[in-house]
């Protein structure tokens, strides 16, 4: 598994924790960030998660390599240009069949303008782009199927989506 934007970790110490032989890479292009996620790691005693300084939209993997990709709360984080290039390469080191899954922010039909205030106040204008049906769209704009799509609701204003790698030919 590969988590793009890992920050800490959090999201790849999680498989770690559950199944002791289960591999995970965490990419995030802040030094500091890696440098808490490393001693989390470390004092955790969790082996099997590597946290690498990288630039997810330039991933430095080879092709096909990974079964799983992730994303917990990073995609909205990013530019425009770098979110697209992140899921592109996303699709690249992802074998054919293999997962995308997100979880972000998402804004309710309901509770919608308070979502709107968050974003306004607290997230960078970019942020906004994968609320509806952004994020979505863009997963199928570079050769993904979505399997499952839990939009927000009035009491949590995030969404989780999986996605398949399609086989290209």
């Amino acid at each position: 598994m590969r988590e793009l934007c890992a920050g800490t970790g959090y999201a790849s110490r999680l498989p770690a924790r559950r199944r002791p032989g289960a591999h995970a890479v965490g990419v995030d292009i802040s030094p500091e960030m890696i440098a808490v996620g490393l001693r989390k790691l470390s004092s955790a005693g969790i082996t099997t998660v590597d946290l690498v300084r990288g630039d997810v939209a330039a991933l430095p993997y080879p092709d096909n390599s990974f079964d799983v990709v992730m994303a917990a709360f990073g995609l909205h984080e990013v530019p425009t240009e770098v979110r697209r290039a992140a899921i592109r390469e996303s699709a690249r080191v992802l074998t054919p069949g293999g997962r995308f899954v997100a979880v972000d922010l998402d804004r309710p039909a309901l509770t919608g303008l308070a979502v709107d205030a968050y974003l306004l106040v607290m997230e960078p204008g970019h942020a906004r782009e994968v609320c509806g049906d952004g994020l979505v769209n863009l997963l199928r704009a570079n050769g993904f199927r979505i399997d499952h799509h839990d939009p927000a609701t009035a009491a949590r204003p995030t969404r989780t989506v999986v996605a398949c790698l399609l086989p290209t030919g």
